[in-house]
């Protein structure tokens, strides 16, 4: 089989059809514009067109060396995706939340719940009551006009939101090192990446200016616990973002505030009034447990309009048995002395981490918020190899970069008892010591 078509459009799907049946495979070079606009006996400019509304899709690449090449696949694992786990081995690579402080789901009762059908109102009113008065009071008292949306976890609301708004080969800004999944959304939809770089001392405010001053249809942040540096605003910080942010109206703004109800940081707002377009998601993730695949949103009218449709427009509203769930769970006795004993339990963790880091004289930020601790290391390779041979398995950095930079170590402490994490502490001083 080979290329045909006479216009841009037949010769752009004939490609596409090709890559589907294997004929060109991820790599392979494509035909030169002159050599296929020879053999089509077509204009050059219609094969340029092809390529560049195929460039457009991601499904092709232009390499000034190896020509234009079909694209490859992004490789990025997502979270969780640690394969052929040794059983041996201390798995404190996962990302998960420690699943003993997850709530017991023997109490709830089913007979309360009510199946939800087509054509009816898509929330739980008493759940979108508690929402407006217990996930976001804090929102709903700064922006008047605020709505309250739903979706199955964070990344499906993230996904969502910006499939309202923008088009493959739009630019969208979002963290470096970041959340695995948002990055992977991006890359998927075809989004054009512009990284803001963000360390234990906080975020780039220049990259975040640059990328605003580049166009940037949407910025996307995470203001507290932030995977995987563990880093949280500050008040400062949070206000100079939002004095940035107030000279770019038409920008679209969202904040995923994954470890809201846990989080041992207050939570600084970045969205000036003059932001048009914006949202905060509040998944339950991390003290309900991920399982749930449930997500608060607060956002500007015009957001939430954009959310209900596509709510409505078929089977994808959040299931009314879920929501029943998620209101049992978040109203049950004691809930919120439950939340404080664990965000006590992380915050624990990960002081003791950071106080024998310190003690051993090993670089360390002065804190972290969330599930996990952030090493910068230049030779994460090497550290986790060595790891891996005294039973700890732990994820590079790699994944967590926009561009798969391999620096740093990024370590899930849920799980650990205090005697494991002095002994990891004690293996990674040795390690440190003998490379030298």
């Amino acid at each position: 089989m080979q290329i045909q078509g006479k216009n841009a459009k037949e010769i752009q799907e004939s490609i596409r059809f090709l890559i589907s049946q294997g004929v060109y495979q991820e790599g392979d070079t494509l035909p030169n514009i002159r050599e296929l606009a020879k053999h089509l006996n077509v204009n050059r400019n219609t094969i340029s067109t092809a390529y560049t509304a195929l460039a457009k899709l991601g499904v092709i690449q232009t390499n000034k060396r190896l020509g234009t090449q079909v694209s490859y696949s992004k490789s990025r694992g997502g979270e969780g995706s640690q394969n052929n786990i040794n059983p041996e081995l201390i798995d404190i690579a996962h990302g998960n939340p420690n699943r003993d402080l997850l709530p017991n789901l023997q109490s709830l009762n089913f007979q309360s719940a009510r199946m939800g059908l087509y054509g009816e109102e898509i929330y739980d009113e008493q759940l979108k009551k508690y929402a407006e008065t217990n996930i976001f009071s804090d929102l709903m008292s700064i922006h008047s006009d605020a709505r309250l949306a739903l979706s199955y976890g964070a990344i499906d609301g993230i996904e969502r939101i910006l499939s309202a708004y923008l088009l493959a080969q739009d630019h969208v800004a979002i963290e470096n090192p970041g959340f695995i999944n948002s990055i992977k959304i991006l890359e998927n939809n075809h989004f054009q990446i512009h990284s803001i770089r963000v360390n234990h001392a906080g975020f780039n405010l220049e990259d975040i200016e640059n990328a605003l001053n580049k166009n940037v249809k949407a910025l996307i942040i995470t203001p507290r616990a932030h995977n995987p540096t563990g880093y949280s605003l500050n008040e400062s910080e949070a206000t100079a973002i939002k004095n940035i942010l107030s000279h770019y109206p038409n920008t679209l703004v969202l904040i995923d505030d994954h470890f809201s109800l846990i989080s041992n940081a207050e939570y600084h707002h970045i969205i000036p009034e003059t932001t048009k377009n914006w949202a905060v998601l509040r998944s339950v993730s991390k003290y309900l447990g991920p399982d749930l695949r449930f997500c608060f949103i607060c956002c500007d009218p015009y957001t939430s309009l954009l959310l209900e449709k596509k709510m409505n427009s078929g089977t994808t509203w959040v299931s009314h048995l879920l929501q029943n769930i998620v209101y049992q769970l978040l109203t049950t006795e004691k809930f919120e002395q439950h939340l404080e004993q664990v965000k006590q339990y992380y915050s624990d963790k990960n002081n003791i981490f950071v106080n024998l880091m310190h003690e051993n004289k090993l670089q360390c930020a002065m804190q972290f918020d969330g599930l996990n601790v952030w090493l910068e290391l230049d030779t994460p390779q090497y550290y986790a190899k060595a790891l891996r041979e005294k039973g700890w398995l732990v994820r590079t950095g790699e994944d967590f970069f926009v561009d798969n930079t391999q620096f740093g170590l990024r370590i899930t402490l849920s799980d650990l008892t205090d005697q494991d994490i002095e002994q990891l502490v004690n293996d990674l001083a040795e390690m440190i010591e003998k490379l030298g």
